[in-house]
């Protein structure tokens, strides 16, 4: 579990460290709180 403050609205975020799998992000901007599923494929 992480918590990240980002300074723009469309900042890249590095997954290369992380093995395959679903991830969920929480986003909060301007007190809207949303969930992004992010889905990182291995390589074959």
């Amino acid at each position: 579990l992480q918590s990240k403050d980002l300074p723009y609205r469309t900042t890249p975020i590095d997954l290369q460290g992380y093995p395959p799998g679903v991830y969920i992000f929480k986003i909060n901007i301007d007190n809207q709180i949303q969930d992004v599923k992010v889905i990182k494929k291995g390589n074959k």
